[in-house]
């Protein structure tokens, strides 16, 4: 089969690297494949080289066309073989915005989790069918050596960490909320927060989180002081990929309790590196992480409610996302800190489930899905 893959792999976010990762796994599968770049975001990076060769590949004729894209931007091309989306989902209720519409145009599409797939069924029954597909991983990045990263203060403690974007629904909130409220001051333990926002200085961000910070914990009235409170370690610098790996490899256990993921690629790096993650429940980081791996919080459906959405028609209050449970939240993560047996084995098993997610592995359910449909 010759394929044509059409994505933003030269976006310097979540968005390139899923994408390269899934070009590297169609490149395991036995079709003919050329790309073709598409842009949805302003921060771009060097496209790499075994990548950038296949811009110059083109077939006289194509038996599909993938398109790695926000919903909206889905369209039907009759010439280009079966047309397939390739698309992410993190709320409930899509009826009322432009994607359902979109997606019905396509031949079939992929997801990356079935909390994706849940999210499109569940809003509207489309003819569409849904496969889903998870993000693939390079394996062998969990079998190199890295020195640690030098952070003040988190030496000899244990150590909580997240990587989010400052925005309502990476539900920053709730984990400094259930941080400050579940650790004293005087125990010895940390919560590092590498944090970004489009747009933001390092300067500018810092100072923006530190007033969200302050802000909770003068509503919290815990201590006469602010002072009082654990400091939470902030990264609001850019660092580089190699830097990333090096902040999963430093510290302990890893948290995401987003209000919604399609996936979320810094999980499956912090399971590969034995962090046992903390995610909230129905979301797509479940089908990273069960109770085998890490922790899943409980999570119950609530009317999404956001400022400064991304787009126009999306994540308004007609839709519903995951809000975890404080409680709960709490009790996982004073059990990750206290119970070193259970985390061992936690740790073992999520090196072991990492290997469904390689690119050979997720090649081959691309390759039994893309000859399904030519049959």
């Amino acid at each position: 089969m010759n394929i044509l893959f059409i994505g933003p792999y030269r976006q310097d976010d979540g968005w390139g690297v899923a994408a390269q990762n899934y070009i590297r796994a169609l490149q395991t599968t036995p079709h003919n494949l050329a790309i073709r770049p598409i842009y949805m975001g302003s921060s771009y990076c060097e496209t790499p080289p075994d990548i950038f060769e296949l811009e110059y590949k083109s077939f006289a004729s194509y038996d599909a066309v993938i398109y790695n894209v926000l919903p909206h931007l889905l369209t039907y091309d009759g010439r280009l073989g079966q047309n397939i989306g390739l698309f992410h989902t993190e709320t409930n209720n899509l009826l009322y915005t432009s994607w359902i519409d979109r997606i019905s145009l396509i031949d079939r599409g992929w997801v990356p989790s079935k909390a994706s797939f849940n999210n499109i069924y569940f809003s509207f029954k489309i003819p569409t069918p849904i496969d889903i597909i998870p993000i693939p991983i390079d394996e062998q990045l969990f079998t190199r050596s890295y020195e640690p990263l030098q952070i003040n203060d988190t030496k000899d403690t244990f150590n909580f960490y997240t990587i989010v974007d400052f925005n309502k629904r990476k539900n920053l909130h709730d984990l400094v909320v259930a941080f400050n409220t579940e650790f004293d001051p005087n125990e010895p333990v940390n919560l590092i927060i590498k944090i970004h926002q489009h747009g933001m200085t390092a300067a500018q961000l810092s100072q923006q989180i530190q007033s969200f910070l302050y802000n909770i914990k003068k509503n919290l009235r815990l201590y006469p002081n602010i002072e009082d409170y654990k400091q939470e370690i902030i990264i609001p610098n850019k660092i580089t990929d190699e830097e990333m790996l090096r902040l999963h490899n430093t510290f302990d256990c890893y948290i995401n309790v987003s209000y919604g993921e399609s996936f979320n690629i810094p999980t499956l790096y912090a399971m590969g590196f034995g962090k046992t993650p903390i995610v909230t429940a129905k979301t797509g980081m479940c089908d990273i992480v069960s109770e085998n791996e890490g922790w899943v919080v409980r999570s119950q459906k609530e009317v999404v409610y956001m400022e400064n959405p991304p787009l126009y028609d999306l994540y308004t209050g007609r839709e519903l996302w995951q809000s975890v449970n404080t409680h709960d939240l709490k009790q996982k993560m004073r059990l990750a800190y206290r119970d070193n047996t259970l985390r061992k084995i936690l740790i073992k098993n999520g090196r072991e489930k990492i290997h469904k997610f390689s690119y050979e592995r997720v090649g081959q359910t691309m390759n039994k899905v893309l000859t399904c449909q030519a049959q």
